[in-house]
């Protein structure tokens, strides 16, 4: 089943240009970008749109964003811009530098929740990815401090 998509951008010159165009089911439903090609042109989208509605934004892209003005990071292949939030991180913005067009899946679920994510991340998500590789090899995590079925008599 085919839908249609209107996609709509506001030029540098200020003029907005709406297109209408049929889109597979698969595709994202909104469109929130005038350059797919540029990391600058992505802006976060609506709290209201879904994860299954972001634009696919491929994974050159979010490391190309290293060298643009932006400041994303990726958790769980959702894509979230940082640029302005990076002042207001509770750990500081030491925390989230070294992640730039990086993953941090990982290190992100060892300190937070859902809840966190929902209520600070839901307004910075800027797209969906996939590919973006973690810089970090995730540690393992330790249940006890022995080991395993040692005898502590």
């Amino acid at each position: 089943m085919r839908r249609s998509v209107e996609t709509s951008a506001v030029r540098s010159s200020g003029h907005s240009i709406t297109d209408q165009k049929a889109a597979p089911e698969s595709e994202a439903s909104v469109v929130f970008v005038e350059d797919p090609e540029d990391a600058e042109s992505y802006r976060p989208v609506p709290a209201s749109v879904t994860n299954d509605e972001l634009p696919f934004i491929p994974s050159s892209i979010v490391s190309a964003s290293t060298t643009s003005g932006r400041h994303w990071i990726v958790i769980d292949n959702i894509i979230y811009d940082c640029t302005e939030y990076i002042t207001e991180h509770p750990g500081g913005q030491d925390i989230l530098k070294p992640f730039r067009g990086h993953d941090c899946t990982w290190q992100f679920w060892r300190f937070h929740g859902k809840g966190e994510l929902l209520r600070e991340g839901r307004a910075l998500r800027v797209g969906r990815t996939s590919g973006v590789k973690n810089k970090f090899k995730e540690r393992p995590k330790f249940v006890g401090l022995r080991p395993w079925g040692s005898d502590y008599l």
